[in-house]
């Protein structure tokens, strides 16, 4: 599944505050068209200072969602051949997927400073 996006973090407006609106928009505007198309972004103002920065950083964002993807993947795949082969039936309580309620937990008894004592309840 490909990102719509670019993350653009807040730390942006601290590391780049040399630049000015047009430069920083400018710089925004090549990180969106990196992303999408993985072009390298070529620039010749000041904002060619942050280019290797910036594309590091959605390089970065962009491997952790596609790990993500895969994680995500397995697990579906995993679930449904669970579900398909009835694997696990027996841990939901038999072939009818039945379990009976669990138990609450125990009641805390908390000591306050002032000495009173109150009960955490579920």
């Amino acid at each position: 599944m490909a990102r719509d996006y670019a993350v653009i973090p807040h730390a942006y407006l601290d590391e780049m505050a040399e630049l000015n609106d047009a430069e920083f928009g400018a710089l925004v505007r090549a990180l969106l068209r990196y992303s999408r198309t993985g072009e390298p972004m070529v620039m010749d103002g000041n904002e060619r200072f942050y280019i290797k920065r910036v594309m590091a950083e959605e390089d970065r964002h962009q491997r952790n969602y596609a790990e993500l993807c895969e994680r995500r993947s397995h697990a579906g795949q995993t679930a449904a051949m669970a579900r398909w082969h009835g694997a696990g039936s027996e841990a939901r309580g038999g072939a009818n997927g039945y379990s009976p309620p669990r138990q609450p937990s125990r009641q805390l008894t908390v000591r306050t400073p002032d000495s009173t004592w109150m009960k955490d309840y579920d």
